[in-house]
């Protein structure tokens, strides 16, 4: 258990709906709840895993909200068959059914999706702090062969994680403040408005702590947003954009006998050098749904990820990627047919 948990976090959350308030900052309006082709109400979305046989899971967003949620262990530690282990700050070390579990970095074995959206680099590997926990709606898991509906070839499968809209928000607007033990500290504010044929929402998470041991700082800062268009009764785009400045130390590994008499301790090279990770990220893509009837939806779309990784360690790895993809989906009651095509300059 994290000791921000132990040492009683106290958080504050204020929600704008109420017409004596809206009036201050948005105009209210009433926000649909069935869901639309670019943004399916959780129902949906739990009702169409319900009938794959075995193996897929949906995760809401409320079983973790009221806690600190942190990493892919706050987020997947009660799905069956995924195994998240924190590792420093929001690093973890993620498996599904035992898939790339003897990985001491990054991630291989499991495809990260965002909104349906390839998120993993085009070698196959994957860098998930860039996700918000508090800006998704839910997450969808994948175990095995089920994840190559989204043309997951990994061992372990596939992983979603579906980011919130205006169109399934009950209010205008949040504030969300936290804090707790080691200087930890969170902000976080989101906004959404339905109008007419579009909606738009946009988020802002800060967050600060010095860390349970030496060299494990943290400052990050995540900018998520999306707006979405429907352009006709069976057509519908949306587009998203991602900003990421994340700032990690790493305290590295220590001795067994010092783990357990001098937990706080990090390797003295570690201190001495400085290890750290810093990432800055830029993300924008577009997923566009057609409906075509007879239970069958077409899915187009493509993404850029343009990413600056600082990250000393015994040596200095100083990377600029660019990850640029397209996608396509064809779905219906019994089959889906796709193609992913993407390409990385490193």
């Amino acid at each position: 258990m994290s000791p921000l948990f132990r040492a009683g976090l106290f958080g504050l959350a204020l929600c704008v709906s109420s017409p004596a308030f809206a009036d201050l900052l948005f105009v209210h309006v009433p926000i649909g709840r069935q869901g639309t082709l670019t943004a399916p109400s959780f129902v949906q979305v739990d009702q169409s895993l319900r009938a794959i046989p075995g193996g897929a899971d949906a995760v809401p967003a409320d079983t973790y909200k009221n806690s600190y949620a942190l990493s892919m262990k706050d987020m997947l530690q009660t799905t069956p068959g995924v195994f998240a282990q924190p590792r420093w700050g929001e690093e973890s070390r993620l498996s599904i059914r035992g898939s790339g579990l003897s990985r001491g970095f990054h991630l291989r074995g499991i495809t990260i999706l965002q909104d349906g959206v390839p998120f993993n680099f085009a070698d196959g590997s994957t860098d998930f702090q860039e996700l918000d926990p508090l800006t998704l709606r839910h997450i969808e898991v994948y175990r095995g062969g089920n994840g190559l509906r989204y043309g997951a070839a990994t061992l372990g499968g596939a992983i979603n994680a579906v980011t919130q809209t205006a169109q399934d928000m009950d209010y205008n607007a949040l504030l969300r403040l936290e804090g707790g033990s080691f200087h930890t500290k969170r902000l976080h504010a989101e906004s959404g408005q339905v109008f007419g044929q579009g909606d738009v929402y946009a988020s802002y998470t800060k967050s600060l702590s010095e860390g349970y041991r030496e060299n494990s700082e943290g400052n990050n800062m995540r900018f998520n947003g999306n707006a979405g268009l429907q352009l006709n009764d069976r057509a519908e785009t949306r587009f998203y954009i991602s900003y990421n400045r994340l700032n990690q130390n790493i305290p590295g590994t220590i001795s067994k006998n010092a783990a357990e008499h001098q937990p706080t301790r990090a390797a003295l090279a570690n201190i001495i050098d400085q290890y750290a990770r810093d990432i800055n990220s830029l993300r924008i893509a577009n997923r566009t749904a057609f409906d075509l009837g007879q239970g069958r939806t077409l899915e187009v779309g493509g993404y850029m990820n343009n990413k600056d990784l600082y990250h000393p360690i015994f040596q200095v790895v100083d990377q600029q990627s660019l990850d640029l993809g397209l996608f396509a989906r064809l779905k219906g009651d019994r089959y889906v047919l796709g193609i992913n095509a993407g390409r990385g300059y490193n």
